[in-house]
């Protein structure tokens, strides 16, 4: 722990400066994101524009995770009694999503297909 900032060879890149018992130290980014219920009759709509970015926009969303400063983003499907989710995660700064077309199409078919539920919590991230 640091009272003050420690040389920047000292830092992670990507951690972000916490003050907490009158003592400044640094964590790392961790994953952040929402929890969305899917709308009735649009999972299957939801799925097909995941696998659309993950296949022909693939190029193009990478550009964009790069102009945001992400480092890696993913949805993650599953299903509470009768009902579908979808977890969004990123890591990294998560910057707001530029302009891009591919972005504007992207919330569009978020808010025809899905309701934010709440934000997610990391409560721990490992990496080997």
């Amino acid at each position: 722990l640091f009272s003050t900032f420690p040389p920047s060879s000292l830092r992670k890149r990507g951690s972000r400066r916490i003050y907490q018992g009158g003592l400044f130290y640094f964590q790392q980014k961790m994953l952040q994101g929402n929890v969305f219920k899917i709308k009735d009759g649009k999972l299957e709509q939801w799925k097909n524009w995941c696998g659309e970015l993950a296949s022909i926009h693939k190029v193009e969303a990478i550009e964009t995770l790069r102009e945001e400063k992400v480092i890696q983003e993913a949805f993650l499907l599953f299903k509470i009694k009768n009902d579908f989710y979808t977890m969004g995660i990123g890591e990294g700064e998560c910057l707001p999503a530029t302009e891009r077309p591919l972005n504007q199409m992207h919330k569009k078919h978020m808010k025809e297909y899905l309701e934010r539920v709440d934000e997610i919590e990391c409560l721990y991230h490992l990496k080997n």
